[in-house]
């Protein structure tokens, strides 16, 4: 955690740290959405608890949420709250198997949205990755 300069500290937030708000897209890539559940899965957060838990972590972060056009955005929390979303954190935040092919209903992208870019703030150095594969040169089918 690093802490604000004065210009910072004064407006609450800083200014140069910032995320970008999940995209349709991204939801809707499967390598992605499997990416995200293994970054979830290593949180080890009770199904029941991760609601508070992704509060907790939008609220200590210093920096600001943008959409797709750049201009400030705040998370919509609600879904995170919903009836039965500990059944979808339950199932959703646990590490699929290896061959799974993720993806998300449509009633569950705004709690993926929320729970996706938070992660992505907190911790941005994992998510730079989320949905990226690696190329293999040595792959025989390419030969």
């Amino acid at each position: 955690m690093h802490s604000l300069c004065f210009y910072c500290l004064s407006q609450g937030f800083c200014k140069k740290q910032h995320c970008r708000l999940v995209t349709n897209g991204e939801i809707s890539n499967p390598r992605w959405v499997y990416d995200v559940r293994m970054a979830a899965s290593r949180h080890k957060q009770a199904p029941c608890d991760w609601a508070e838990y992704l509060t907790d972590l939008y609220r200590d972060y210093l920096g600001w949420i943008v959409d797709p056009t750049g201009c400030e955005t705040f998370l919509n929390l609600d879904p995170l709250f919903e009836p039965n979303a500990r059944f979808f954190f339950r199932d959703f935040c646990r590490a699929p198997n290896p061959n799974a092919n993720c993806f998300v209903r449509p009633q569950s992208w705004e709690r993926v949205r929320v729970l996706a870019t938070i992660l992505r703030a907190r911790f941005p150095a994992e998510a730079e990755l989320w949905g990226v594969r690696a190329a293999n040169d040595n792959d025989k089918k390419s030969m």
